[in-house]
């Protein structure tokens, strides 16, 4: 006749539920190191991006060159004023930075998309919005797409 032999193990209430903690503990902290190591790398690829140069309007030959403001104090604009454009995005796929092209097509912004690569060779597409006169109204055109189209929208100078 042979021996059986058997092991039992018991687990208190205390010990399961020390483990059933544990294991959340080891997936919330893994889920948070991946989420920061996300916004790192989102924030070095927005970091690396160059300031804008668009190409300038081409203007139709039927029409005059706008008057400038006389010395005297007109309130127009001068010929050397600064222009503004709204950065809408960077994007990993230039699907994505296309579909925001086509919803800032449906509130009549002309949008761009330039396609940029980091040191690293890592290619991304950035979205430019508007071309503005003045700040302030550039602002407040990126704070309501920012709020209603839930873009990341920064205002930039035109050079």
């Amino acid at each position: 006749m042979t021996q059986h032999s058997m092991v039992t193990i018991r687990l208190h209430r205390i010990g399961v539920i020390l483990i059933v903690i544990g294991v959340l503990l080891f997936a919330i902290l893994l889920f948070a190191g991946g989420y920061i190591a996300g916004r790192v790398q989102g924030k070095k690829i927005a970091l690396k991006t160059p300031e804008v140069k668009l190409p300038a309007l081409p203007v139709p030959a039927n029409t005059a060159p706008p008057a400038t403001a006389s010395a005297a104090g007109g309130g127009g604009a001068t010929p050397n004023a600064e222009v503004f454009t709204i950065r809408a995005g960077t994007y990993a796929t230039e699907a994505d930075a296309k579909a925001v092209v086509a919803r800032l097509a449906t509130r009549k912004l002309d949008a761009t998309i330039e396609p940029r690569t980091t040191s690293e060779g890592t290619n991304f597409f950035v979205v430019f919005a508007g071309r503005f006169p003045d700040r302030s109204e550039a602002e407040k055109q990126a704070s309501t797409l920012a709020e209603e189209e839930h873009l990341d929208t920064t205002v930039l100078p035109i050079h």
